[in-house]
Parts: C-alpha cells; structure tokens; sequence
C-alpha cells in the first residue's frame, strides 16, 4: 500500500488546512453570525445565552445574584430572558466580567 502522502511536510500542511477549517467552523457558531440575524427587541433564554456565550447556565445565574452589566427580565418567578440587543451590548464591552442588571 502507498503512502498517502510523500513526505512529512505535505502531511503537516494537510493537517493544518483541515484544523483551520474546524477552528473556523467552531468560531462560526459562536460569533455573532446567528445572534446578528435576530432583531434586537428578540427574548432568548438563559440556556440559548449561556450556550451562545459559551458559558453555564450556572454562571449566568451567578452574575445575576452578584449583579452587573448583562441586562435580564425576569418573566415570573423562574423565567429569566435575555434580550439580543443586550447580549450583543455584553459582547461589545469584551466580556468584562460578572456583571448583570435587571431590566
């Protein structure tokens, strides 16, 4: 059987397109691709934020009972949604840390 590839440099370079390729995809799904489609005015919830942030649900949950700058409206008594407009506000501050705000 034939080697795929005829030297080492050709493997490594290979490998390197493909890897650049996943990283790119990762970073698609967590970039403002999807939350940039969504008018600003749009609920999401603690898991849709927590997911899109790359965080736990638990995390968000405790910035809120610290409080902060990622603004939330709390629907009843056990519904917390987060606006993308406020989400996209948090992203443009750099991720500053835990700070959360009640609308």
């Amino acid at each position: 059987m034939a080697p795929l590839y005829s030297n080492p440099e050709e493997f490594y370079a290979r490998l390197e397109r493909i890897l650049m390729k996943v990283l790119e995809d990762l970073q698609s799904t967590k970039s403002g691709a999807d939350l940039s489609k969504l008018p600003e005015s749009q609920l999401l919830s603690e898991k849709e934020v927590a997911q899109y942030l790359g965080l736990s649900t638990r995390t968000l949950q405790a910035w809120r009972l610290r409080g902060g700058s990622l603004r939330y409206q709390k629907l009843n008594k056990r519904s917390i949604r987060y606006r993308v407009g406020e989400v996209r506000k948090f992203l443009d501050l750099g991720r500053q840390g835990p700070t959360l705000h009640a609308a």
